[in-house]
């Protein structure tokens, strides 16, 4: 289940991550207007202290009323009671704080103020106050969802890409604090759910754990993937501990604050994800100065100290503002600015934004730059087309009339379409040539190299033209090609710019094959670039990561992988991509095809050598077969077998047992050819090994199928008639696993016995042992015991029409006293006359034995 999921979001990706993007933006959107309107705080520059919140009598006064500030300007001081406000009582400051909520900023709102036993009513300037905090986390969450989103739309396949917007997606679920601020001290339509607060309050916690466990994980890979990301122990641990703390803290709060309602339950988790977050902050410090210090290229570098700075401005904001509120007498009341700088946290995401389109991290700049000018391009193409078919519709409708107005608009619609993607086409085409010659030019090789490598012929000649290609031409700095050869190993026979690569590496690399297979059923792009290297290939990784490899394409032939292209950078410094990745994808396809075929050639130049060989083997082959008739008193035994190819999968032989006991077999192994031949020897060997005095047909035929069942091929089989011939008792054991008929004669007639059983190699035992059936005949003087195989009774003439068994019957019955040698030679003539030159289709094998 979990396994087809990830398929689904895999296919469906980019539209997961629209959806995903929608919803965050409008919880973004939800948070800025409860900070600006919902939460807003009405502020008069003073502070308000209950002398006994919770009792009847309890009594609000004014404290640390700011010098001229808008309650002192309204005649009110330090000590003075606070009456009502605009005719409500107050009767405590959270029914006071309600009150003036309700009044706008820039309103005045009218108070009842007591001194000295003495009442008298002012007007306060009312101000409205901002959670600063919350604020600040709105606005980084915000603009790192802004800068995420353009991040992984432009590769959405990208480890550090992803890393980089779920960083963006966790900080956008902690930052709904803001919707929760103040509490019961506003009219908030979340608290009036329990369900829906709860619901807000569990997704606020998870998102901090996993926020401060994301920014760690992202720049243990940025600027450049740490050690410890490289070891599997430690990034399952990244992985899973905010699953498991998330777990804890979600159930700490519901049993201290959801169940029990204490205060300080409440204080206690909110104050660890609050702690876990600002240690990864810090965390996330450390590990951008050590990845800085590391980098050598200057345009890199310059980047990162955009973003270092920024990254030393926020935390240091943050551990102001905690510091600041810690030891402070001040209250946000009167000094609001004091507590402004924990905004400046909100500079981190602005700064990447910044350094990734200014200097092209993490290969975004020239993906979004490009994304604008062909989107404006196309747009203001279709805005044209449309206005000049709109107007071209109208004028013919009123030369027409109107009547024909509606086949008018779908002709007008029809010739829109055709127009509209060839010029598109075009104008993309040229827009390419103004604005990216080097890309344009880049395209241009390889779209013409992929159309001349099929004309190449030979490997040699193959490999060249490709190194012209990738180096020469396209002076890509770093490159590599490599082929797999005989064993499962990846020769590299090609390089440019690489130096210590082993020119022979991998074995199997099973993992990748599947890697790229996946991918293209996925109808992704078939690459595997270095952000997943350490996932793939393992510790192999390092020796391409030293390289500076950054793209590894395969060259692919009906999902086998035959071969692989390396490549590092392109000129400009950057990681290839988009169209480019395309053209290097489809340019590799073009040379694996002709890689292919030039195997292909150099095969058809082997096969005599191979036929040879065959030939070879044929005699090999035949001198497995028995050397000699045993020679055993009253029988007279022949065999004899025909391969259809130079090798076959027909097989018989004679095996004595004692002076008065042998084995007749015949085998037929389905198919012909070298692997029938293969199958057909170890029959051979096996029947020789479990053929005893002790032992009856079936419980040979047992042993052998459990023992050819797990070495042979679920597409072969094998059919098989083995006889046990016991002169001194008269009797004829015999198994029939799948095998045609077998023919005994003597003066009465011809009997075929069909007993039951399925060829070897079909079943692993319970089914193959039911279905075998071991039959007893007496043996009479001048009988004939036939056993044959398929090739016989099915030999075809030129009209397609059978030999069949009708006319061995006729022919051996004919022939029945006569010697065995001549019994055979006059079966066989007869099938070559049926044939009349046809060609032989299947392996032909004979074996009589005659009782004298």
């Amino acid at each position: 289940m979990i396994k087809k999921i990830r398929s689904i979001l895999s296919k469906h990706f980019s539209h997961f991550i629209l959806f995903l993007s929608a919803i965050l933006v409008m919880i973004c959107a939800l948070n800025f207007l409860y900070l600006f309107d919902i939460t807003a705080q009405s502020n008069d520059e003073c502070l308000w202290r209950d002398s006994d919140f919770f009792s009847e009598k309890n009594i609000i006064r004014f404290d640390l009323v700011k010098v001229d500030g808008v309650t002192w300007s309204a005649g009110i001081r330090n000590g003075d009671r606070l009456i009502s406000i605009n005719g409500k009582s107050a009767i405590n400051t959270l029914v006071a704080s309600k009150t003036l909520d309700v009044v706008s900023s820039g309103d005045y709102a009218v108070y009842v103020v007591e001194r000295n036993g003495k009442q008298f009513t002012t007007n306060v300037y009312i101000k409205k106050l901002v959670s600063f905090n919350n604020l600040a986390f709105t606005l980084l969450s915000s603009f790192w969802l802004i800068v995420g989103f353009f991040v992984l739309m432009a590769k959405p396949e990208g480890k550090i890409q992803r890393l980089f917007f779920s960083v963006a997606a966790f900080s956008v679920l902690f930052s709904m604090n803001s919707l929760l601020t103040r509490g019961q001290q506003v009219d908030n339509p979340i608290l009036r759910n329990i369900f829906l607060l709860r619901t807000v309050d569990i997704l606020i916690l998870a998102g901090g754990v996993f926020w401060a466990f994301s920014m760690v994980r992202f720049f243990s890979v940025f600027p450049i993937e740490s050690n410890f990301e490289r070891k599997k122990w430690i990034r399952k641990t990244l992985i899973l501990s905010p699953w498991i703390i998330s777990a804890l803290v979600i159930a700490a709060r519901i049993r201290f604050v959801y169940i029990d309602r204490t205060q300080l339950g409440a204080i206690i988790t909110g104050n660890f994800v609050g702690f876990l977050i600002v240690t990864s902050l810090v965390t996330s410090f450390v590990q951008l100065v050590i990845g800085y210090r590391k980098v050598d290229a200057p345009r890199e570098k310059r980047a990162l100290r955009i973003i270092l700075t920024a990254h030393t401005i926020g935390l240091s904001a943050i551990i102001y503002f905690i510091l600041f509120t810690a030891t402070t007498n001040q209250v946000v009341f009167n000094d609001p600015l004091l507590f402004m700088p924990i905004i400046l946290i909100a500079i981190i995401p602005i700064a990447f934004g910044y350094a990734i389109f200014r200097y092209a991290l993490m290969d975004i700049r020239e993906a979004v730059k490009s994304t604008i000018v062909y989107g404006t391009a196309t747009v203001s193409i279709a805005a044209v087309y449309f206005i000049i078919m709109l107007l071209l519709g109208q004028v013919v409708s009123s030369a027409i009339g109107t009547q024909y107005q509606g086949a008018i608009a779908g002709f007008v619609f029809v010739v829109f379409a055709i127009v509209f993607q060839s010029t598109k086409d075009h104008f993309q085409d040229y827009l390419t040539q103004k604005f990216y010659p080097e890309q344009f030019a880049f395209q241009k090789g390889l779209l013409k190299f992929s159309g001349d490598i099929a004309k190449v012929v030979g490997i040699e000649n193959i490999l060249n033209s490709t190194r012209e290609l990738y180096v020469e031409s396209l002076r890509i700095g770093k490159y590599g090609l490599m082929l797999k050869k005989n064993g499962g190993l990846f020769h590299l026979l090609q390089h440019h710019g690489i130096n210590e690569l082993q020119p022979q590496l991998f074995n199997g690399l099973q993992s990748l094959s599947q890697f790229f297979v996946e991918r293209k059923k996925n109808n992704k792009r078939i690459v595997l670039e270095r952000q997943n290297f350490n996932y793939i290939l393992g510790d192999d990784a390092a020796i391409f990561i030293n390289e500076s490899i950054f793209s590894i394409i395969p060259l692919m032939i009906n999902d086998r992988l035959i071969g692989l292209l390396l490549f590092g950078l392109k000129q400009t410094g950057s990681q290839f991509d988009g169209k480019d990745l395309d053209l290097l994808i489809s340019a590799a396809n073009q040379t694996a095809i002709s890689i292919e075929n030039a195997r292909l050639y150099h095969s058809e130049i082997e096969k005599k050598r191979l036929e040879r060989d065959l030939e070879n083997a044929r005699h090999i082959q035949e001198s497995l077969l028995p050397k000699s008739i045993p020679i055993i008193k009253n029988l007279e035994l022949f065999g004899i077998t025909r391969p259809a190819q130079h090798v076959g999968g027909d097989y018989y032989d004679f095996i004595r047992v004692s002076d008065t006991k042998l084995f007749a077999i015949v085998g037929d192994v389905s198919g012909k050819g070298l692997s029938a031949a293969l199958y057909m020897s170890k029959l051979q060997t096996m029947i020789r090994l479990y053929c005893a005095d002790n032992k009856s047909p079936k419980e040979i035929l047992t042993e052998v199928n459990k023992k050819l069942f797990g070495d042979m091929e679920r597409n072969y089989f094998i059919t098989v008639t083995l006889a046990m011939i016991d002169i001194e008792k008269g009797k004829i054991q015999l198994c029939r696993a799948g095998h045609p008929s077998t023919l005994l004669f003597d003066e009465n007639g011809c009997e075929r016995i069909k007993s039951s059983g399925i060829g070897l190699g079909l079943d692993k035992g319970d089914v193959f042992d039911a279905s075998l059936e071991e039959v007893e005949r007496e043996i009479k003087q001048g009988g004939l015991l036939a056993i044959y195989s398929d090739g016989i009774s099915e030999a075809m003439n030129d009209k397609q029409d059978e030999f069949g068994e009708e006319n061995i019957v006729r022919v051996l019955k004919e022939n029945l006293y006569s010697r065995v040698d001549d019994i055979q030679n006059r079966l066989l003539s007869e099938v070559n006359s049926f044939c009349d030159g046809a060609e032989q289709h299947d392996d032909i094998t004979l074996l009589l034995v005659k009782f004298s």
